[in-house]
C-alpha cells in the first residue's frame, strides 16, 4: 500500500496495463487510467517495473519516466497538462522510452533536482507543472523552495521557530542583498557565499 498525492494506492498482482511499456509512439491517457510522470535523474531505475500492475482507487497506473531534458510541458487553462517526452538516450528495455510520446499527466513523482549541475535548469518545466496544479511527490512547492538556498533556509527557520531551537537547531545565517549591505559582518568563523550556489 502506497500513499501517492494524498491518495492510497494498492499495488496488486496482475498484468501490465495495456499501454504501459509497449513503446507506442503516442501513449494517450485512456478513460479509466491515471498517468504518472516520473522525473528521474538516473536512467538505471525502472519505475515502470515498480508500478507494474498498480492501481489507485480502481484506476490503472500508466507510468511514463523521463529526465528533465527529455520533457516539454504545456499547461492549459482547462487544467490539462500535456507532456511531450523525447526518446531516451538509453531507453529502458521493454518500455515506451524507445519512442517519442505525448501524454496528459495526472500526477508526478519528482526524483530529480530542478536546477543543478552542468548548468541544468528546468525551472520553466517546474513552473508549468505548478501552473497546472499537478499533484506531486515530492511536492512542487518543495522543489520550488529548493531552487534558492535562502528560501530553503527560511522554511527551516520556520520549523525551528515552531518546534523550538533545541528540538530543531538551525545554523545561524545572514542574507545580504548586495555587498554594500555588509556593513555589520556576522561573528567569526563564517562562510561567505556569493550568487546561487
Amino acid at each position: 500500500l502506497f500513499v501517492l498525492a494524498g491518495e492510497e494506492m494498492e499495488v496488486t498482482e496482475g498484468s501490465k496495463s495495456p499501454t504501459q511499456g509497449q513503446g507506442e509512439s503516442n501513449v494517450e491517457k485512456k478513460k479509466g487510467n491515471k498517468v504518472l510522470l516520473v522525473v528521474e535523474c538516473s536512467g538505471n531505475l525502472n519505475w515502470y517495473k515498480t508500478f507494474e500492475g498498480a492501481t489507485i482507487q480502481g484506476y490503472d497506473i500508466i507510468v511514463e519516466q523521463a529526465e528533465w531534458d527529455d520533457i516539454s510541458i504545456v499547461s492549459y487553462d482547462s487544467g490539462q497538462v500535456m507532456c511531450t517526452l523525447r526518446r531516451a538516450a538509453k531507453p529502458l528495455e521493454g518500455t515506451s522510452q524507445n519512442k517519442d510520446r505525448s501524454v496528459t499527466i495526472d500526477f508526478v513523482l519528482l526524483r530529480s533536482v530542478t536546477r543543478g549541475v552542468a548548468n541544468q535548469d528546468s525551472r520553466n518545466k517546474l513552473f508549468a507543472l505548478m501552473h497546472g496544479n499537478i499533484p506531486s511527490v515530492n511536492s512542487l512547492q518543495s522543489a520550488y523552495i529548493c531552487l534558492e538556498r535562502c528560501l530553503m533556509f527560511a522554511e527551516l527557520r520556520k520549523m525551528s521557530k515552531k518546534f523550538g531551537r533545541s528540538a530543531f537547531p538551525v545554523i545561524d545565517q545572514s542574507l545580504f542583498t548586495g555587498h554594500r549591505d555588509m556593513i555589520i559582518v556576522p561573528d567569526f568563523p563564517l562562510v561567505a557565499k556569493v550568487g546561487h550556489a
